[in-house]
């Protein structure tokens, strides 16, 4: 990717309001399956654990970029899964 590329990716992700933060838990979420809201929070060093689940479950989850799948076995685990303005996204930034 060129500098002229990134430079707009940069913009246009902090004109909805991502920050580096954000980005690196999309990053996760779309690099693996079946993410766990507590392995990103055990194993990011980025960030504190109370500041990665309230972007995970108040902040990505309002914006529909991610969604929260809970497990059918007990029912409180939850797993992070693309949402539906994910692939919007996904697609703008393919574009650049």
């Amino acid at each position: 990717m060129k500098f002229s590329a990134l430079g707009k990716a940069v913009s246009k992700l902090n004109s909805i309001g991502l920050d580096a933060i954000d980005i690196a838990i999309l990053y996760r979420v779309d690099s693996e399956e079946n993410v766990m809201v507590k392995d990103i929070m055990a194993t990011c060093d980025f960030a504190s654990p109370a500041t990665l689940h309230t972007r995970l479950t108040k902040k990505l989850v309002k914006a529909k970029l991610l969604k929260l799948d809970q497990c059918k076995v007990d029912g409180r685990t939850k797993y992070v899964v693309k949402g539906a303005k994910f692939y919007k996204l996904e697609e703008t930034l393919g574009g650049l």
